[in-house]
Order: C-alpha cells, then structure tokens, then sequence
C-alpha cells in the first residue's frame, strides 16, 4: 500500500527574518537569509503566475552558484565589486528545504543588504560576522 505523505504548509510572517538551506548544483549547501514582504504560506502568491512555493521577500542568498561569476547580477552598480556567489533577490523557493528563524547575526546581515539595496561581498560579510563576535 502506498504511503501518502502529508504537505505541512507553513506559514512566513511580514517582518520576521528567516534562514533556508538548499542543496546547491556542485553538491554543497547554499542558503538564503529572507525576510517575508507580507504574511503568507509556502504554497506561493496565487496572484503571481508559476509562483508555487515562492515566498515573495527581501532575501540574500549564495544558492545560485551555477551562474557564471562573470553574469551581471553579481557585479554591484555602486562600485562594480563582484558579489559572487551572493545575490540580492525578492523571491525565495521554501519548498521541501529546511527553513527556522534567523540568528542575530543573520538578520543583521539582511538588514546590511537591504539598507545598502545590493547584495555582499564575501569580505564584507566576514567583516560583519568579526564585528559581531568582537561586539559581544
């Protein structure tokens, strides 16, 4: 008899700041820190066409690293640094990937990127990570 597996559909709440680990193209994990723009499920924005499990949000991710580190998206228009293989984006996909809450130092690197408006150096990010353990 086949088993029937129940789809736990979990709610993300406007303002609250969150962490979800994938599985990246070369085998390693990637995540994403994301930060919800309204209350809503897992099972997507119905308003949205094919958005089936996208979370519409503020996020700051490293899961997109079969894009090539020369694309676009990865060069900062402020002062051309190459964020690769961090990327700012407004949608995240939550479905059958771990998700919790974000830690302290998550959430302030999420509000570091939202406050500049484009994603992170790998420098920039250790640099935040130093402050906070000398911070504490």
């Amino acid at each position: 008899m086949e088993k029937i597996q129940k789809v736990i559909e979990r709610e993300f709440k406007k303002g609250e700041t969150y962490h979800v680990t994938s599985t990246r193209i070369d085998g390693s994990e990637g995540f994403a820190i994301f930060r919800p723009t309204r209350t809503q499920n897992e099972s997507g924005d119905p308003k949205v066409q094919n958005s089936s499990h996208i979370i519409r949000c503020q996020s700051f991710s490293n899961m997109n690293n079969h894009w090539d580190e020369k694309n676009i998206l990865f060069t900062r228009k402020s002062d051309g640094a190459n964020t690769y293989p961090w990327s700012k984006g407004e949608g995240i996909s939550v479905w059958n990937r771990p998700t919790r809450l974000a830690t302290e130092q998550e959430k302030l690197i999420l509000d570091y990127v939202i406050e500049r408006g484009e994603a992170l150096t790998p420098s920039e990010i250790r640099d935040i990570k130093i402050n906070t353990i000398l911070n504490s």
